[in-house]
């Protein structure tokens, strides 16, 4: 079997199979637009912000490497898009789902940022890591059910955000020793 036949069975089972999930009442689609949009970056970020000012539950340099890791997947995520340059399941996509400059679809920024953040969780804090998970898994929902992404988009998001967030945490050692001077600096201005 050759491969370009092989790419398009993959493809053509992929949009099927995101059509399915797609396909809903009027219930299951605000579900799926909440879901969707509670994977965007700016609830995240205000958590995270509230927390970096507080220094708790999540202290300072775990944020900031937290904060690196995001910031890679999303510099990763959109080189990948860029390149691949996938065309997103509908052709008018919603403002409040997109941002105003996201024209393609693989693979998603959402999933990629959820995903990252999930292991980061997972790995620094065990006890509550799971919330994230199941964070990530209703924000993948959200986004094929809102018809912004195939399934493909997500699972592709997904391993790329959980290699990061991993990889971050490996070499945490090494960034908590980067990032120390400027928490105590910063801890100066703020207590």
């Amino acid at each position: 079997m050759k491969f370009s036949s092989i790419k398009a069975r993959i493809s053509n089972w992929d949009k099927a199979f995101s059509k399915k999930i797609s396909e809903k009442s009027e219930n299951k689609k605000r579900f799926a637009k909440l879901s969707a949009q509670s994977g965007n970056t700016f609830p995240w970020f205000l958590f995270s912000i509230i927390c970096f000012i507080f220094d708790k539950p999540i202290n300072r340099v775990e944020l900031l490497i937290q904060w690196s890791a995001m910031g890679a997947t999303f510099l990763f995520v959109m080189f990948i898009k860029f390149t691949v340059r996938r065309k997103r399941p509908i052709d008018e996509i919603p403002p409040d789902l997109v941002g105003k400059h996201d024209f393609f679809s693989f693979p998603s920024g959402h999933a990629g940022r959820m995903s990252c953040l999930s292991i980061i969780m997972v790995l620094f804090f065990p006890a509550i890591g799971w919330i994230f998970l199941i964070w990530l898994l209703f924000v993948g929902y959200g986004r094929i059910a809102t018809g912004v992404h195939y399934f493909i988009d997500i699972i592709g998001g997904t391993i790329i955000g959980g290699l990061i967030g991993s990889f971050f945490f490996i070499i945490r050692n090494g960034l908590y020793n980067f990032f120390l001077p400027f928490v105590t600096w910063v801890d100066s201005f703020l207590f």
